[in-house]
């Protein structure tokens, strides 16, 4: 479900692929008497937020079902939910039967920067210390990437993929931001610029891994937020921000592509961009990453050093994400152009020259393929 911003109690539901029955219902925030509603004060989790809003992912041999869960309500105010605020801004681990919860872990407790921890989890098989380890790569919107043993949910290793972070000091030992800045109602000559932003680091396209070459690869949207936090009453169904934000470019950090070693935390390459990426990522065996700009180039990249080695533009903005098939033994790379997400409309807000440089939108597919063999 989606609406982070509004008030409401997030959930995500099971259903008989057959008869269209609901089969489960996880709510993402706890009543009063089950484990974690501890963390909410008062009835504040009635209406608390942890929408579900990306696309999770599933283990067959594990029978487990990974999700992210979204930011609590009101975003930006937290004067009236106190505590952790869990499961909001956690990736959690639920049996696929039952819908029971196996495990979790909180990346931004008590949220108060719209900070959802939305994306995909990626999972992964790599060998470590000798042994085959089952991992789970999940990123937030906070600007960190978080390595986790997708059996038991244990941290392994966590490292920021945007360039600035400044809302923490870091993470310690467990993975939990150190020394966290939280802004202040009322504090009007404190200048609280939080960096990543509400935009975030990454937010509605997906990222990629290959397990050819152990990496895994991301877009980076480097846009900070000064936010103005102020209480609001909670009305069902309705808008549930408590305060103002504003988004500010970073200067000194360029938007990119970028490639990381998940279980050193080591960036490997990076491939800078004009404006933002808001196509998701497309990882090949033969060694390469496609995407899409809001220029309208379709792209590919060399996945073990990121030197661009073919591109072709479209004509229009391209928000979309590529995808492979075969026919006959040929292999094929189609990308919709045209457009028409939300985020690719705020680029003139960051860079006023893209107003007219970004194409309007569209609807075209492109199909590409290797010559036939003769």
């Amino acid at each position: 479900m989606t609406g982070g911003e509004s008030a409401h109690r997030g959930y995500i539901s099971a259903f008989d692929a057959k008869t269209g029955q609901l089969a489960w219902r996880f709510y993402t925030i706890p009543e009063p008497g089950q484990p974690g509603s501890e963390t909410w004060t008062g009835d504040s989790w009635k209406l608390g937020g942890g929408s579900s809003w990306f696309t999770g992912s599933y283990d067959p041999e594990l029978n487990l079902v990974f999700w992210g869960v979204g930011n609590p309500s009101s975003d930006l105010y937290g004067g009236d939910r106190l505590g952790a605020n869990l499961y909001t801004d956690s990736l959690v681990a639920l049996d696929a039967d039952t819908g029971k919860l196996r495990w979790y872990f909180q990346e931004t407790p008590h949220d108060v920067y719209d900070y959802d921890s939305d994306p995909e989890p990626v999972l992964v098989d790599v060998q470590l210390n000798g042994q085959t380890r089952r991992l789970v790569i999940h990123s937030s919107k906070n600007g960190f990437a978080y390595i986790l043993d997708r059996e038991t949910g244990k941290f392994v290793r966590g490292f920021p993929y945007v360039d600035r972070v400044t809302w923490t000091k870091g993470l310690d030992k467990d993975g939990k931001p150190i020394d966290p800045v939280m802004a202040e109602v009322g504090k009007v000559d404190q200048d609280y610029l939080f960096c990543p932003g509400t935009q975030s680091g990454r937010n509605r396209n997906h990222s990629a891994y290959s397990p050819v070459t152990g990496l895994w690869y991301t877009t980076a949207l480097e846009v900070c937020s000064r936010l103005t936090p102020h209480r609001q009453d909670a009305k069902e169904g309705e808008s549930f921000w408590g305060g103002e934000r504003e988004e500010v470019m970073e200067t000194s950090a360029v938007p990119h592509i970028a490639a990381f070693d998940p279980l050193t935390g080591k960036k490997q390459w990076t491939f800078p961009t004009k404006f933002f990426n808001a196509s998701s990522l497309l990882a090949t065996a033969g060694d390469l990453i496609f995407g899409g700009d809001i220029e309208g180039n379709a792209f590919a990249l060399d996945a073990r050093s990121g030197q661009k080695l073919w591109s072709f533009n479209t004509g229009s903005r391209i928000a979309s994400p590529a995808v492979s098939f075969s026919v006959d033994g040929r292999q094929y790379v189609a990308i919709d152009s045209g457009g028409g997400s939300l985020i690719e409309a705020r680029a003139p807000l960051y860079w006023p020259e893209a107003k007219n440089h970004i194409g309007q939108e569209a609807s075209t597919l492109f199909v590409f393929a290797l010559p036939a063999d003769k």
